[in-house]
Parts: structure tokens; sequence; C-alpha cells
């Protein structure tokens, strides 16, 4: 009868109120029905502002807490639960920094540990989704148990849940294990042809967040997704879509690039200053790492940015277009430059605004005071975190009587190769050896400002760790050795 009652309930008010005169009669059944017709209320006019402030589902939740505790909750129950209190928190109906709502998502994550192995795709796919919304990581075991779980349902996923499980790995920046992965990949080959524009740009955004590229056959069937979704992405998928290919440094062929190309054209009048952002650093990303030719429709992208409210645009948005002005002026070539014409204010509030973040872009990490440590023990003035004399970049280290600047590259800069990947070398340690094109401009503007740029990659110093400062001293040596600055051949 309760869960009767509850199903039928379409009043918040009313139902909370069923859960608080219920709830000593309440199965672990009646405990999920209630949290998920919670969560189907949460637009409703009458649901409370803070729900976790009610008498009610403070008691809802102490009994879950309880019923995870003696085990009287089992899979589905703890999926259900967990995805409910993801949509009240991010309907802003849940507060979930409260005390008894972090300790029901505790108990709910210690339970996730026993029941993953009994979940169905579904359930999977709800509850890393739910995690990834709540912002909140699972704990090792509890991850391990997901990760586990995905291997073993991929076969059974919809198109829907193989993006969303993607995408919250990816939202949550957790890099799946190496079996997670090929369950995640074969997934993708076996789902392409059921994705709909949104499934094809969140898995594609989730790759490339995660700077990982996939193997051939995933990548294809990504590809032929994009290709047949595109006359129905809207101006989010497509710019999502765009920004993964440029971003993993792909260049799609030509079936693909002219349907994105069609459907930036398409979609270019309902675009927000970020995703037209993104779509023209796509462009300008792939012409100037890869050499792909700018498309016809390049020069409308920047009438349509001639057409925004400066007054309206976020410092983030002035920041992604000065970007798009500087790789356009300085790293691209082609007749279709010649027929762009910039909006006034990027060279006033947009370069201001990069300009900003570039001052106040100052993170110095161990390995760059142990890189600028053994420089100055070589007798050579560096200065840490340095403004480029333009202003427009903060440079890790600079050598200013040598006119050279050092980069330590951690593993954001790099793409993992799930299988390999061309270029890759079967090690650990240089599976991770391609830069991201991000990083490639990054040395392409630095090599015009100053004489040689050196960098270091994350996994080189990495295995010189538990070597001795001599170790060290004598890569940092070599390193400037090569870039023509003296060295006591002794070191």
């Amino acid at each position: 009868m309760p869960n009767r009652l509850i199903s039928e309930e379409e009043d918040p008010q009313r139902l909370l109120l069923l859960v608080a005169d219920k709830l000593d009669n309440f199965d672990h059944i009646n405990v999920a029905t209630a949290f998920s017709k919670l969560g189907k209320l949460r637009a409703s006019g009458s649901f409370p502002r803070n729900i976790a402030a009610d008498d009610g589902f403070r008691g809802l939740m102490g009994l879950a807490r309880a019923m995870c505790a003696d085990g009287r909750l089992q899979a589905q129950a703890v999926a259900n639960i967990i995805h409910a209190v993801s949509k009240m928190s991010a309907a802003g109906k849940l507060d979930a920094a409260d005390a008894d709502v972090q300790d029901t998502l505790t108990a709910l994550e210690q339970r996730v540990v026993r029941v993953a192995s009994d979940m169905e795709s579904q359930n999977v796919s709800n509850t890393v989704y739910s995690f990834a919304v709540l912002g909140r990581e699972p704990g090792a075991e509890a991850l391990a148990a997901l990760e586990f779980a995905v291997m073993r349902v991929g076969p059974d996923m919809v198109p829907q849940a193989v993006a969303n499980t993607a995408w919250s790995f990816a939202t949550l920046g957790l890099m799946p294990g190496a079996e997670a992965r090929t369950a995640l990949e074969a997934a993708v080959m076996r789902v392409g042809p059921g994705m709909n524009g949104q499934n094809v740009a969140n898995t594609a955004w989730s790759f490339a967040t995660l700077g990982l590229m996939p193997g051939a056959e995933a990548r294809a069937a990504l590809e032929a997704a994009a290709v047949r979704v595109s006359p129905r992405m809207n101006a989010q998928d497509v710019a999502n879509t765009a920004w993964s290919f440029a971003t993993l440094g792909l260049m799609p062929g030509a079936e693909a690039q002219a349907a994105l190309e069609s459907a930036v054209v398409r979609t270019s009048p309902s675009m927000t200053p970020q995703e037209l952002a993104n779509k023209l650093r796509s462009f300008l990303t792939l012409a100037a790492t890869l050499g792909v030719p700018l498309p016809a429709c390049y020069p409308s992208l920047w009438r349509a940015a001639c057409g925004l409210d400066v007054g309206a645009l976020k410092d983030v948005d002035l920041r992604m277009l000065f970007h798009a002005q500087m790789i356009h002026a300085e790293l691209v070539s082609g007749d279709v430059l010649k027929e762009v014409t910039f909006p006034p204010w990027i060279m006033h509030e947009a370069r201001e605004a990069w300009m900003r973040n570039a001052r106040g872009d100052v993170t110095v990490s161990r390995s760059h005071k142990e890189i600028a440590a053994f420089i100055g023990e070589l007798g050579i003035l560096c200065e840490v975190e340095c403004l480029s004399d333009c202003g427009k970049f903060s440079v890790d280290i600079v050598l200013p009587d040598h006119d050279v600047a050092v980069e330590f590259d951690g593993p954001e800069h790099f793409i993992t190769f799930s299988d390999g990947g061309e270029g890759a070398a079967p090690d650990d340690a240089s599976r991770t050896s391609t830069k991201t094109p991000s990083t490639e401009l990054r040395d392409m503007f630095l090599s015009r400002r100053y004489r040689k740029v050196i960098t270091v990659p994350w996994f080189e110093w990495s295995e010189l760790n538990g070597k001795g400062a001599a170790e060290k001293r004598k890569y940092v040596a070599a390193k400037l050795r090569e870039v023509g600055v003296s060295i006591p051949a002794s070191t």
C-alpha cells in the first residue's frame, strides 16, 4: 500500500507528509520509490527550497543509511536513490553540502562497493552519472567496483548510457583503467549507429577532455555517427564535436569535414559566444597544427563575432576570441584570411581580458622549482613564472641572458593513446608522448617570442625521481646544451 500511495502522489509537500507518517513501515522498495518520486517532482512549484531541511526527508535519509548498513538496499535501489539525490541537487532543491546528505551519500557509496556487481547497465550508467552531477569523486573501492561493472555491462549499454558514462568519467577528471576504456570503446563502436547528436558530442567531448585518443575503430564509429547526425545537431553539439576533434588533433575525413562545416553554417545564428569561440578555435587549431585548410564558412564566424555585444561578454568569452585572433594572425595562412573582418573590441577589451589572465596565471609546482634550482646551480640566471615581453604569455621559466623559455609539461599536456596509437611506443611512460594541439600552439607562440623553447615532459622528469639530484642536474644541463647554452663539460 505505501508504494502505491507514493507512486500516485503528485504534490511534493503531501508526499513528504506521507513519508513522515508511514516511515516506520517503509521497506527498502518504499524508500527507493520515495526518493525516485521526489526526484521526479523536483521542478514542482511546491517543492521545498531545500528539502534537506524537511524532517520527513531527514528521516528518509536516515532510514536509507540504516538500510545501507544492514544490507537491505540492493543494486537498483542504490542506483535510483543516488540518481534522485543528484537530480534534486542539480535543480538547486537539495543542499549537497548538508551533513546528513553527505553522510547518506557516503553510506550509498559504501553500498555501491557491495552491489555494483549486480547492477544492470542503466543502473551503472546512472550511478556514475549521478556522482559526476554531484561533483563527488567516488573513493578507490567504489570507483574500482564501478569500472568493473562498466566492463561487465558494456555490451548491454544503450547509446545514452554509453555517452553518459563516458561524460561522467571526463567530468570527474577520472581516467578509466585500460580494461574499462576498452569496454567503453567497444560500446561506442556497437552503439555508434544509434547515437543522436548529443550522444556523439558528449562522447567525443569526453575523450577530448580526458586527453584520450580512442582506437582507430572507435574513432571511425564516432566520425561516421557525426556525419549521420550533423544535420540535426544543435549549436552546442556542433561546437563540442568540432572542439573535440581539434583538441585531440584529429583531422576528420572529407565527408566528416563537409558535414561539420555545413552544420556550423546552419547553427551559426543560434550560437552562444562560447560556442562561436570554440568553433573558431577548432578550425584554427587544425589549420595551425595539422595544416587543414580553413573552411569557406570561416569568415562568416568572425562576422557573427562582430555582431556580439561586447558589454554582455564574459571574460572567458573574450579570452577565447582573442586566442582565436592570435592564432589567425600568427600561425595560419591562406586566402580566406583576407576576407575576415575583426570586431573593433578584439584588440581592446578582448586583448585586455587575455592579458589579465596571463598576469594572474601564476602556478609554481614543485617540479618548476626543482628545475629552476638546478638551472641556478649551473650558474645560469633564470626567472620563474615570467611574463613574455608582449605580456600575453606566462612562461614557467625564462633564461633572460640566453633568450630561452622553459616549460614543464604535466600529464594534461599529452594525449594518451588507448591502443598504443600512431607514434606511441609500447612502454607506459611514452604512451603519452604526443602533445595536445593546445600545447603545440603554446610552443608555436613561444617560439616566435624566444630564441629557443625547452620542454620538460613529466614522464622524463618522473623517471629521474629516486636517482638523486646529480642525475636531475645532468638532465637539465643536457637540455640547456641542446639549445646552445654553455655548460661546463664536467657537469
